[in-house]
């Protein structure tokens, strides 16, 4: 079973990357994925992928036996360029699923798919800078920065209509439900059948936010943006507009 390999093959690996960020982009042909369901189903497989490619490096899950160090040491460029192109995907695509979730899709089984989708999406692209912060490619370039960027860009052009703010910064704090990875949490158990538990960026806790929080900050200007909403929220208060104070409270914890 998968949980029993300490290896990974990257050229099979990269052949389906590949062509789930070929399909994302297309805007025509048969293979284009045009709607929010079917962009979905891509996300959470990135999702997958990248979680498979972590859990096989070094120090994920014991994975420390001289294979896989010599493994990580050789193929690292080759997986900093794929989490540069699966990145750079995740951020062109996700704008175009539009409304941004206001509750968890596992608790609104009703959900429209493009929330569903925003949310899958959101978990694929911090779970991809999660990998790409493991191999340290988190440089200007990079498609970690252009993530960065993605979660931005709702502080730095603040608007309190669409709800990006509480969505891209918000789940940092509280992130989104991915249906890939609970269904993943349930069944990954360490010593049962052999499957190893899955590590994630969401199984550390509040570490890897808090690593992301300080990326913004340090490398985006964050804090201007921050009081900017803090500011906005307080003009609000005389209105009671309950959102705007929401999102000022937010600011004033990150």
């Amino acid at each position: 079973g998968m949980g029993r390999q300490t290896s990974l093959n990257l050229e099979s690996t990269t052949l389906v990357t590949n062509a789930l960020c070929e399909a994302l982009t297309a805007t025509t042909g048969s293979t284009a994925l045009t709607t929010s369901d079917y962009r979905s189903g891509a996300y959470a497989a990135l999702e997958g992928v990248a979680i498979y490619i972590t859990n096989k490096l070094p120090g994920i899950n014991g994975h420390n036996e001289l294979s896989s160090l010599q493994f990580a040491e050789r193929d690292t460029p080759n997986i900093a360029e794929l989490a540069d192109k699966v990145l750079s995907t995740l951020v062109g695509s996700i704008v175009k699923d539009k409304a941004a979730a206001t509750t968890f899709a596992a608790d609104a089984p009703d959900t429209s798919f493009s929330l569903v989708a925003k949310e899958v999406g959101y978990t694929a692209i911090l779970t991809w800078m999660w990998l790409s912060k493991r191999i340290m490619q988190t440089d200007a370039k990079s498609g970690y920065d252009a993530a960065l960027n993605y979660l931005a860009d709702p502080v730095n052009k603040y608007s309190v209509k669409d709800g990006e703010f509480r969505f891209r910064v918000g789940s940092l704090v509280i992130p989104p439900m991915s249906v890939y990875l609970s269904s993943m949490g349930s069944n990954a158990t360490s010593g049962n059948d052999g499957v190893d538990a899955v590590a994630s960026p969401f199984s550390s806790g509040e570490v890897f936010a808090e690593s992301i929080i300080v990326d913004l900050i340090e490398k985006k200007s964050l804090l201007k943006g921050l009081e900017a909403v803090v500011d906005a929220a307080m003009k609000k208060f005389s209105t009671s507009d309950v959102v705007a104070q929401i999102d000022g409270a937010l600011a004033v914890f990150l």
